[in-house]
């Protein structure tokens, strides 16, 4: 299900973790819903459709930062010059930022016990 059903880029790294998700929640909505499958298949979009949002975002905003290499424009030109005077600073800051964007998401579903 995860990279077919819900589309987050290679980029996200994220394809198996809303593989086991969506379908932990699709059988636990299907479960509780008792054979009303429109309202279980309701409720599977609600809970899912924000968790999937943050996750295909992480690969809209990696492969941006790869365009910006792409095209050396003046961002990317800094960027490298950064990285020359003070690469460990710089490394250490998109680290912390793309760890942090990552955990958000990943973690972005409150799982029902279903």
């Amino acid at each position: 299900m995860g990279d077919a059903a819900y589309c987050p880029s290679p980029l996200s790294g994220q394809g198996n973790s809303l593989a086991l998700i969506g379908a932990y929640v699709l059988a636990g909505e299907l479960a509780a819903a008792k054979r009303e499958y429109n309202q279980a298949f309701d409720e599977y979009e609600k809970e899912m459709r924000p968790f999937v949002k943050a996750n295909q975002a992480l690969g809209i905003k990696a492969s941006k930062i790869m365009k910006l290499n792409e095209e050396k424009n003046l961002l990317a030109k800094v960027s490298q010059y950064l990285m020359k005077i003070a690469p460990g600073i710089l490394t250490k800051f998109m680290i912390n930022r793309s760890t942090r964007q990552i955990n958000q998401a990943a973690n972005g579903i409150n799982l029902k016990n279903y």
